[in-house]
């Protein structure tokens, strides 16, 4: 019984009815002995929670879970909610830095950047990341990121801007890219 249960509940959540979901899920619970599927039924019902909008509740559930797929799920259906910091941290907890990094990009949530700047993430990523700071004249920072997404033409410049030709020298010395080289010698 518990698992056509957890089945039905489950079907009612595809078809985005996550309040009667939310209630069979709940039923789910107590009729369930199949730790497999108590485990897929507590995710579910998670997931349930955040979309019926009981933001607290379903992170502290979501955490509780501590399942990677979730919290990409719940970092989704938070961004869809408006809950952009929120969702942010839920990807930060499921290992997926880019998605996060795009929030705090899309904010300019400088702090957070900063936070998460050595984290591993896609060269995009770190550009994107370095073009905010540029922007913001946060130039050390910038270059820094510049340099480790391999845009070295950027990270030259930049070192050049600051004065510091011996470290875009080294920078277009190693990476020996024309663009590299031609800022250095000018």
């Amino acid at each position: 019984l518990g698992s056509i249960s957890f089945h039905y509940a489950s079907d009612l959540e595809t078809r985005e009815e996550y309040i009667e979901a939310l209630a069979i899920y709940e039923k789910c619970f107590s009729e369930i002995q199949d730790e497999l599927i108590l485990r897929e039924a507590a995710i579910g019902h998670a997931k349930c929670v955040l979309n019926i909008g009981d933001i607290n509740r379903g992170i502290m559930l979501v955490k509780e879970i501590d399942d990677y797929s979730l919290y990409e799920s719940a970092g989704e259906i938070l961004y869809a909610l408006k809950q952009s910091n929120d969702a942010a941290d839920m990807f930060l907890l499921g290992n997926l830095v880019d998605k996060a990094a795009e929030i705090f990009i899309q904010s300019k949530n400088l702090e957070k950047i900063s936070e998460i700047s050595s984290l591993n993430m896609s060269s995009k990523t770190l550009r994107s990341m370095a073009e905010l700071l540029e922007e913001q004249l946060l130039v050390e920072n910038a270059s820094r990121l510049y340099y480790r997404a391999c845009d070295y033409s950027n990270a030259v410049r930049l070192n050049l801007r600051l004065s510091r030709e011996d470290i875009a020298f080294k920078i277009a010395y190693e990476c020996k890219t024309g663009s590299s080289l031609t800022l250095v010698a000018e």
